[in-house]
């Protein structure tokens, strides 16, 4: 293997997926993080970890977080975070990637897909927020690139950054390939070295998946 992805490694216990997630969210994280390394390292590979947040369709917790109180389908309302909610979880991630240093990881991984917190904040399908988180896809942007420039404050820049997304929504007013490009593009260069792209989980809807179905979206970013 040439490089293995801890995921969905949760910056607060509200932002697991599940209650069973692995969680960076305190320094006591520090020495079992650095255990999964060491081992990954024995075995002349590359670590990676994923740093996370749920938000609406977090299992643990009662009620989730998000940018706007909007369900996923079977989920409890989220609450709607407050502008020093956003700041407090920015921070939050600066934090992880701290600790994912200090736990020799060698990448780190900013989980943006999968209709988690910051896709949710990025798509006009559940951010409805009217402040400088919300009302404009430049607006939208603000927590994802807030969060990019809190985690690079502690990344080196010449470590690798990736970043998770859902190319597409598979919903017209949702978020697409085109869309994505412009939010890449408009990051300070050098800031991410990876687009990982995957797509979907934002809103429930049927997805024609094959082998290879979501090269094309990769390949439009790419070429963008």
């Amino acid at each position: 293997m040439g490089l293995i992805i801890v995921e969905a490694t949760a910056i607060e216990p509200e932002g697991r997926i599940t209650a069973n997630d692995l969680g960076v969210w305190d320094d006591e994280h520090v020495k079992g993080l650095k255990w999964i390394t060491k081992q990954i390292h024995a075995n002349e590979a590359k670590a990676c970890l994923q740093i996370a947040h749920a938000g609406r369709k977090s299992r643990a917790t009662e009620v989730p977080k998000a940018p706007s109180a909007i369900a996923f389908e079977g989920y409890p309302e989220p609450s709607a975070l407050t502008v020093d909610d956003i700041k407090a979880l920015i921070e939050k991630y600066r934090q992880a990637t701290r600790r994912a240093k200090e736990a020799n990881f060698d990448c780190i991984e900013i989980h943006a897909a999968h209709g988690y917190l910051i896709h949710e904040f990025t798509s006009p399908l559940t951010n409805t927020r009217t402040d400088q988180y919300g009302g404009t896809q430049v607006n939208r942007n603000r927590f994802l690139y807030e969060v990019i420039a809190a985690v690079r404050s502690e990344w080196p820049l010449d470590l690798p950054l990736s970043l998770r997304i859902s190319a597409e929504d598979y919903v017209k007013e949702g978020l697409h390939p085109q869309q994505w490009a412009e939010i890449i593009n408009g990051l300070p260069h050098g800031y991410v070295d990876i687009v990982h792209v995957s797509s979907g989980g934002l809103v429930k809807v049927p997805i024609d998946d094959y082998p290879g179905y979501q090269l094309m979206f990769a390949k439009k970013i790419r070429k963008d």
